[in-house]
């Protein structure tokens, strides 16, 4: 299996906007330790983001066959007509998570 670090990436992102958006909730409900601790959780997804960003680009990883480029990965097999006759089922896609959209909460405190 092979994954991308662009994919990596995009993932860490999304959970950065999990954790910033429990953090203010946390907040806002007056409980700070839950707030700080969403933020130190980011804190460490980026520096996850930046250890893989570095293994990426070390020669270290490379040599023993960890890391492969582009131009090394495995060729994707080719696609079939339709209607072709499928040797084997194929894998389930992963199911779709739809993002829904965050609703602003007004202060009810001073307004």
């Amino acid at each position: 299996m092979f994954i991308s670090l662009e994919l990596v990436s995009q993932i860490i992102n999304d959970l950065k906007e999990d954790l910033m958006r429990d953090a203010v909730r946390s907040i806002r409900q007056k409980k700070a330790e839950d707030g700080l601790s969403s933020v130190a959780q980011i804190d460490g997804a980026d520096l996850v983001k930046g250890a893989l960003a570095d293994a990426a680009l070390s020669t270290f990883y490379r040599q023993k066959g960890w890391v492969i480029s582009g131009d090394e990965a495995p060729a994707t097999p080719a696609r079939r007509k339709p209607g072709a006759k499928v040797a084997r089922i194929p894998s389930p896609a992963p199911a779709v998570r739809k993002r829904e959209k965050v609703q602003v909460i007004k202060s009810a405190v001073g307004e």
